[in-house]
This record gives C-alpha cells, sequence and structure tokens, in this order.
C-alpha cells in the first residue's frame, strides 16, 4: 500500500466534524500559500492528501500524525504506525506463487483461447502493455509478460480480459486462489526461470510503490535530477514519461538491478530520507543495491569524485571551477523573487537567441532557482557567471550583477553548503566539465578531421552505443551534436572513448589536453601501439561475435524471442548491463548488442 493510499484510507475514517477539524490543524501546523488556504477549506479526502503531498512532501505521515494526536485520535495514529513495507525477500515468494497461479489457471485456455487471449492484449496494448506483444505465442509468454510488466496488479488485468472472454470460471478461481499459497511442485527448470522473473518483478514493485509516494512536483525534479546520476554512473540514456510504472519499467529495462541503487540516489539528492531509509530496508535482499542506506551516502560519492580527479587531472580544475560558478549563483539568484526569477529566465532566452551559442538552452526544462543555474551551467559552462550579470543588468538588478562581479574576481573557494546538496552540485559540475572539455577539444579539429573522428566513432564503438544514432554523426552534424551524443550515451566515460579516438587520428596534442598526465612525447610514442591494440581489441570482439552468432542462426524466430527474453531475466540476475531490446530485432543486431555490452562474457562456458 502507497502511502498516498494509505492516508487516504485513514483520514476517511474521520467524521465530517472530525474531518474538518483535521483540515484546520492542518493548516495552521505550518504557512500554507494562500491558494493552498482556499483550497484546503473546500478539499475533499483525496485532495487534502494531494495537497500536504505538494507541501509536506517527504513530512505527510508524520504532519498528519500530529494533527490526530492533537484529536486524540489515537486509534488512527495507531494505523498510520502499523504500515509494512515487506522485504524483498517476501516480495519475491509472494510474486513466485502469483506466476505458478497464473500459469495453472490460464493452462486451461484451449490453443484457440490462448490466441483470443493474446488478441485482446494487442487490442488492448495502447491501455495495458507498453512494450511489444508480436512475439507471444503460449500462456508461459503471456503470464511471464504481464508478470513483468504489471507485477501484483497482472491478476486483475488478466481476470478483465477472462471476463471479456465470457471464461469467469477461470476469473473467480483467480479470485478463490489470489490469496491461497501456492505449492506446486515444479521441474527445476522452470521453478528457476519462475524465480528470476519473479525477482525482476518484485523489484519492478518495489520501486513503483516507491515512486508512487512522490508528488507530481516531486516525479517531475526526481526526472530532472536522474539525468545528472546516469552521467555519473555511465549509464544509458533514459527517457523517462510522466507514467510511473512505465518509467520503472524503462529504468529495469536499461539498468537491471542498479536501478534501485540509481533511485535511491537521486531521492538521496531530492533529499527524501524517508523513501531512500525505506527502500534500503526494503532491499536488503539483493545484492546489487546494497544493505543500507549508508552504502550510497555521500562518502560513496566522495570516493567516485576522487577516483574520476585521479584518471582525468585534467577535469579536476574545470569542475572545482564549476562548482563554485554554481554555489554563487544560487547564493546570488537567491535574492530575486518568483517575479523576477520568471523575468529572468525570459531574457535569458532572449540573450541566448541573440548569440551563436554551442549548446541548446531548451536541452532542459526548468522550473526554478536550482534547474535554472543548472541549466546555465550545462549550457554555458565557465561564461555562466558572464552570462548572469548582462541579464541581471538588463534586468535593471545592478545590485547583484555588482556582487557577482566583486566575488568571481576573487579566489574560487567552496562555499559552506551540506554535503548532501555538495554532492548534487558536483554531479552538475561534472557534467558541464566534460561537455565543455569535450567541445574544446573537437574545437582543435579542423573540418576533415571531424569527419575522421565521427568515422572511427562508429568503427570503434558500434551498436550498443553509438551506430543506431548515426544520424548524430552524420556529416552535417556539429561539434556539439557530437559531444551531447558523448554525454548522453556513455557518461563520464566519453572522456575515454574520446582520448581513445584521438589516439587513433595521431592528434597527441589533443590527448595531453584531456589527460595531462604524462609527457607528449611519451604520448606519441605510444600512440601507435594504442592505435594497434584498438585493433586487435575489435578482431578479437568480432571472433567472440562469430561464436556467439554460431548457435544463434539455428534459432527460429520464436526461440530467438525465448532466447532474448532469457537473456533479460539472466542479465537481471547476475547483474551484468541490460541488452537494449529495441535495437535487437534481427540476430546479428543481437549479438553485437551482446559482445559491446557483456565481452567475453557473451561466451557460453
Amino acid at each position: 500500500m502507497t502511502t498516498k493510499k494509505l492516508l487516504i484510507e485513514t483520514l476517511n475514517q474521520l467524521s465530517p466534524e472530525d474531518f474538518a477539524e483535521f483540515k484546520s490543524l492542518t493548516e495552521v501546523e505550518k504557512d500554507l500559500q494562500l491558494m493552498s488556504q482556499s483550497r484546503l477549506k473546500t478539499a475533499n479526502t483525496q485532495d487534502v492528501v494531494e495537497l500536504m503531498e505538494e507541501t509536506y512532501r517527504g513530512e505527510c505521515v508524520e504532519e498528519t500524525r500530529k494533527a490526530l494526536m492533537k484529536m486524540n485520535r489515537t486509534d488512527l495514529v495507531q494505523r498510520l504506525s502499523d504500515k509494512q513495507f515487506p522485504p524483498l525477500s517476501q516480495r519475491v515468494e509472494t510474486m513466485e506463487s502469483l506466476i505458478e497461479l497464473l500459469l495453472e489457471t490460464l493452462a486451461d485456455l484451449s490453443d484457440s483461447e490462448v490466441k483470443d487471449f493474446i488478441k485482446i492484449l494487442r487490442r488492448k496494448r495502447g491501455l495495458m502493455i507498453p512494450t511489444s506483444l508480436s512475439d507471444l505465442q503460449d500462456v508461459q509468454d503471456v503470464v511471464f509478460l504481464m508478470v513483468r510488466t504489471f507485477g501484483q496488479q497482472s491478476v486483475k488485468k488478466i481476470m478483465k480480459i477472462l471476463q471479456e472472454m465470457k471464461r469467469t470460471d477461470l476469473a473467480q478461481r483467480l479470485t478463490d486462489s489470489s490469496s491461497e499459497a501456492q505449492n506446486k511442485h515444479l521441474d527445476e527448470h522452470l521453478s528457476a526461470l519462475i524465480h528470476k522473473v519473479a525477482t525482476m518483478a518484485a523489484v519492478t514493485d518495489l520501486l513503483l510503490e516507491t515512486l508512487e509516494d512522490l508528488s507530481d512536483q516531486d516525479l517531475k525534479l526526481f526526472r530532472r535530477l536522474l539525468q545528472f546520476t546516469r552521467f555519473q554512473k555511465s549509464l544509458p540514456q533514459i527517457k523517462l514519461s510522466n507514467d510511473r510504472r512505465e518509467t520503472v519499467n524503462v529504468m529495469i529495462d536499461k539498468c537491471g538491478h542498479q536501478s534501485v541503487e540509481v533511485i535511491r540516489e537521486v531521492l538521496t539528492d531530492m533529499q527524501r530520507t524517508d523513501l531512500v531509509q525505506r527502500l534500503s530496508e526494503s532491499s536488503s535482499g539483493l545484492k546489487a543495491a546494497g544493505s543500507s542506506a549508508e552504502g550510497f551516502d555521500v562518502e560513496e560519492t566522495e570516493k567516485e569524485k576522487h577516483s574520476e580527479d585521479e584518471r582525468w587531472p585534467a577535469l579536476i580544475h574545470k569542475v572545482e571551477t564549476m562548482e563554485s560558478d554554481i554555489e554563487l549563483l544560487l547564493e546570488t539568484l537567491d535574492a530575486l523573487n518568483d517575479r523576477e526569477l520568471h523575468e529572468f529566465n525570459k531574457n535569458l532566452r532572449k540573450i541566448h537567441r541573440k548569440y551563436d551559442s554551442n549548446f541548446s538552452l531548451t536541452r532542459f526544462k526548468w522550473t526554478g532557482l536550482q534547474d535554472t543555474v543548472f541549466l546555465m551551467v550545462l549550457t554555458y559552462g565557465q561564461q555562466s557567471v558572464e552570462t548572469t550579470m548582462e541579464v541581471l543588468k538588463k534586468m535593471k538588478r545592478t545590485d547583484l550583477a555588482q556582487r557577482l562581479s566583486d566575488c568571481s574576481s576573487l579566489p574560487r573557494k567552496k562555499h559552506s553548503v551540506d554535503e548532501r546538496r555538495s554532492a548534487l552540485i558536483h554531479k552538475v559540475a561534472t557534467m558541464a566539465a566534460v561537455k565543455h572539455l569535450l567541445l574544446e577539444s573537437l574545437n582543435d579539429l579542423n573540418n576533415e578531421e571531424l569527419k575522421k573522428f565521427k568515422r572511427l566513432l562508429q568503427i570503434f564503438f558500434p551498436v550498443g552505443s553509438l551506430s543506431y544514432v548515426s544520424r548524430r554523426l552524420s556529416p552535417s552534424s556539429v561539434r556539439a551534436d557530437v559531444v551531447n551524443l558523448l554525454v548522453d550515451k556513455l557518461g563520464q566515460q566519453s572522456v575515454e572513448v574520446t582520448r581513445e579516438v584521438f589516439m587513433c587520428m595521431n592528434r597527441t596534442d589533443v590527448v595531453q589536453k584531456l589527460s595531462e598526465s604524462s609527457s607528449a612525447s611519451r604520448e606519441k610514442h605510444c600512440v601507435d601501439e594504442h592505435g594497434a591494440a584498438l585493433l586487435k581489441r575489435k578482431a578479437a570482439m568480432g571472433s567472440v561475435g562469430e561464436i556467439v552468432l554460431e548457435p544463434l542462426s539455428c534459432l527460429t524466430q520464436r526461440d530467438l524471442q525465448k532466447f532474448r527474453l532469457l537473456l533479460q531475466l539472466t542479465c537481471f540476475k547476475k547483474e551484468l548491463p541490460q541488452i537494449e531490446s529495441e535495437y535487437t530485432e534481427t540476430k546479428d543486431e543481437l549479438v553485437d548488442q551482446m559482445v559491446d555490452k557483456l565481452g567475453q562474457q557473451s561466451v557460453p562456458d
């Protein structure tokens, strides 16, 4: 049960008089905006809970508990305290029982009824199923897809389809049996497969339950901050929708086990310690997620930070400068009221159109001060302070422009900000520093060299990273397009990839700017050897691809679909990178993805 549902059910226990008293107590607990106060007077139970989510965020339950205590409704306070979040192991067991129940029930469908069932699924695809249905063939396919997509809600959705098919007997059987434990003896292979599907579905439901406790406004913030954690961990680009279940499904598909860690870290950046703690406790059975919230705290972020500094000393100065700029801009622009901030953003867009900027200002959306500052630093880099001063002067806020001028001329130093905010600022600063460092490097290439750079990217980093976005590497694409592609698809690894391509181009001068860790002569001495090593590695990966392709070439299209499913489940269980299914329509594409993501691990023992 989500927090929102729990609060609604709890407040529904109040009489109209008690509910009015609750609203009055909530109204005086904290300073609500006038608009919120007016909404509160006419709000029903659901409206009040949604308003409290917007106002109190992670403190909703605590604020509700305080108001109920003042009303001496200790029975409802106890109801809130009794909320349970089952551990992952229990969730997996429940999901295994559910899968076994669905398989047993749908086994009574005839072959023609199975086809009818799949037809109805396809017809409802826009409303029910976000993934491909073209290769569904049998009951097992249907059950696994439904459970992976909808978790425990699969029973209700399957019951609706059975009722539409006039198989009310099977729908009733599901109703009667859904609360009973299933203790069927299954063959070892099927049992292991069910466990894999159940684990993935249980993790999906756990993450969905977590995101459902975010208000719509918090979900937007989650989506914005996710890009920085994704970049830091060099994860695939994740396109998220406003639908929470679809968001979780996409993250599981792209990140596998790592989705738990990623979501937890973003929630930490949002300072939602309530959800961080709950997710840590509930996911303790998942090895990839760690056993406690401490595994992903600021100390871990600092460790990642120092490791990156050691690998790429050229980034150190840029990142530190960006961090100081972000903190300075946040501190200065905090003096603007909401109307002035809106005016600032409006003028910023006008100024951006006036200049030939490398990066698009509309690449990310903003809603507040933090978004505006992050966007500027990502767009303008070390020119952010100067750009801000220009906008402030246009607004006649010369006092703030002067403050920026005075502070920016002083030696750069870190301001005192809390550790969690500092960790988020470091992520944004690193992303901005990498983007502008890469752009500076590509600006050292003439047009012919840029074309060669694009070709080498496609040669050395195929399919899984870059080839399916070849439009961004077309002859007409500009340097900023290439940088955005590298950052989007490779995250912090984009620096290493860029360095390797420059080595193959014998541009040791540009490599020196990137690394600043060895003499140019040493790079010159090693460049031919490095290029040969890359060619050798490419040849080795080609051999791996041939080994993997040989057994797959014997598979029918149906067998290939089964293989894709089992591959996804196996990668999830073994904590391996996920294979992006949308780019694996053919056997060759599937093999390329496997070799690119899994390397030698693609080859069977």
